[in-house]
């Protein structure tokens, strides 16, 4: 299978805050990961999000998502589902390996040069992504 370059599209809900306790607000975050042709991102696996500090020094606010198998995920940094918090964010996809359709196309898993099948490889590295 060729490399499909991601469309990733984010639908923020709210820009309500929540009340968590924490020094930083965050705010609901769902979307859905999907190829060029529409098709979702079926496998599972996870969208990772990192903060861009605004400050030298500061440390990063990391949210995460499980993505369902319709491609659609929901954010979470420290209570389930309470989003991200706001500003600039490195995004990433983390294809879960899908061993039986690997198998079904030939790919075997153990090989040093498997890569996931359905995902571009710059999609999981923080240098390479454009998310």
């Amino acid at each position: 299978m060729s490399k499909a370059a991601f469309v990733f599209v984010l639908f923020l809900v709210t820009l309500t805050g929540c009340g968590s306790g924490h020094s930083a607000s965050t705010y609901p975050v769902t979307g859905r990961v999907f190829f060029s042709d529409g098709t979702p991102l079926s496998t599972g696996g996870s969208v990772l999000w990192e903060s861009v500090p605004d400050n030298p020094g500061e440390l990063p606010f990391n949210a995460s998502g499980a993505i369902q198998a319709d491609g659609t995920f929901e954010l979470t940094t420290f209570e389930e589902g309470n989003g991200a918090v706001a500003g600039e964010h490195r995004v990433l996809v983390r294809p879960k390996r899908d061993v039986s359709d690997w198998a079904e196309r030939g790919i075997d898993p153990r090989s040093k040069d498997t890569k996931p099948p359905n995902c571009d490889s710059r999609s999981r590295k923080e240098e390479t992504s454009s998310l």
